[in-house]
């Protein structure tokens, strides 16, 4: 809930006039990059606790934050960054295409279950996104396939890729990387 997230973020900043945030380039499952407010130690219980996610944190409640004078706050965000530098790494122009022509996702997915793109299910392009990161960001079968098996989607109420095999997975990773 909202409070949940807006208590965290003022026990770790109360007693803090300036925030700075920490980056991970390996910061989830798939290898995301995240961005948080590192680790500090709780004087009530004297255990460390992670500080909360900068990605989670409400839209409605960024108004606390106050850039000092003199500064300004920037918005970034670097969609598809990951396979952007994968692209032009290999040169390759199919996927660079893809990246630019629309929902790459989408287009991923039909390549790897080698169906059409209008015939791809949510569910299946969630899937293909999540592939894709873990194989970008160098992970091999088994770990893709951990990644994929151990995913729980909170709407759906249930891991909808657990009954992915092995063997599924390794079939896939070998398709895609002869294809890109």
């Amino acid at each position: 809930s909202q409070y949940k997230v807006l208590n965290s973020f003022l026990y770790f900043f109360l007693d803090q006039p300036i925030v700075y945030p920490s980056w991970s380039i390996h910061g989830t499952e798939t290898g995301r990059w995240t961005a948080g407010f590192g680790r500090r130690k709780n004087p009530e219980t004297g255990k460390w606790v992670s500080g909360p996610s900068v990605q989670t944190f409400p839209g409605d409640l960024r108004s606390i934050f106050v850039a000092r004078p003199g500064y300004v706050f920037i918005k970034a965000d670097y969609p598809r960054l990951e396979l952007w530098i994968k692209a032009l790494a290999a040169n390759c122009q199919k996927l660079l295409t893809a990246i630019n022509s629309g929902d790459v996702h989408r287009w991923i997915t039909s390549k790897l279950f080698k169906k059409p793109e209008a015939a791809v299910t949510k569910l299946e392009r969630d899937f293909g996104k999540r592939f894709v990161y873990a194989e970008a960001y160098g992970a091999e079968a088994l770990k893709i396939h951990q990644t994929l098996t151990s995913y729980f989607d909170k709407k759906l109420r249930r891991y909808p890729f657990s009954n992915t095999t092995l063997g599924e997975v390794t079939a896939l990773l070998a398709a895609w990387r002869r294809e890109f």
